[in-house]
């Protein structure tokens, strides 16, 4: 029992050591932490939704959406086309 505690102890203490190691902040510098939006690309696609057609677009991933306004907020949103519909 005395082995045991003497060896968690030490576990601890060798724990505790590293923790304390802090990495060096850079002084005097600015960080833009603005990410840019992708507003995507227009394509010749067209996607018909509640009987209203509209504009596709491709991110630069590659992944296909169309622009959406909420009728609540009035904002604009982006709906992602499923891959299985293609």
């Amino acid at each position: 029992m005395k082995k045991l505690i003497i060896i968690l102890s030490l576990a601890i203490v060798s724990n505790t050591g590293k923790a304390q190691t802090a990495a060096a902040i850079p002084q005097n510098k600015t960080f833009n932490l603005d990410k840019p939006k992708d507003e995507g690309r227009l394509t010749s696609n067209r996607a018909t939704l509640k009987g209203e057609t509209l504009k596709v677009y491709v991110t630069a991933k590659g992944k296909l959406f169309v622009k959406l306004k909420s009728e609540k907020t009035g904002k604009e949103y982006r709906r992602y086309i499923p891959v299985a519909t293609l």
